[in-house]
């Protein structure tokens, strides 16, 4: 059985090795950018997009309850913030925003709103 802290230094060797290649290429992804910005703007892909920072002192308490918005972990001022300049980065971009699907988890909600995107009601079609 491995010990917490083999798994740890594992883990932590695993990082170091992703970011060294990651690194390394790193001048080749240069090139790449412009054609991952190309196909942004040229539009029809599907993205899919993770909330921000929460608070790290709050759980879901009340997970099937998507109503009980302080029984879940939301969006602290760091994720708040992130998620508007997500948004203000994909307009200045030229990034054209489709339909939007967003979790019932008020987080999730929250930060498409706070991006700028027109989600549909969580509460009836969502994911």
């Amino acid at each position: 059985m491995m010990s917490t802290i083999s798994k740890s230094i594992a883990a932590l060797a695993a990082f170091v090795s992703l970011l060294t290649m990651l690194m390394m290429a790193a001048p080749s992804a240069r090139a790449d950018d412009r054609d991952i910005a190309q196909a942004l703007h040229a539009g029809g892909l599907i993205l899919v997009v993770r909330h921000g920072a929460t608070f790290p002192d709050q759980a879901d308490t009340d997970p099937l309850n998507f109503d009980n918005i302080a029984a879940q972990r939301n969006l602290n001022d760091k994720g708040k913030a992130l998620a508007k300049a997500f948004g203000d980065g994909l307009r200045q971009a030229g990034v054209p925003i489709g339909k939007v699907y967003a979790s019932k988890y008020n987080r999730a909600y929250e930060t498409a709103v706070l991006a700028g995107a027109q989600p549909i009601d969580p509460k009836s079609e969502a994911i």
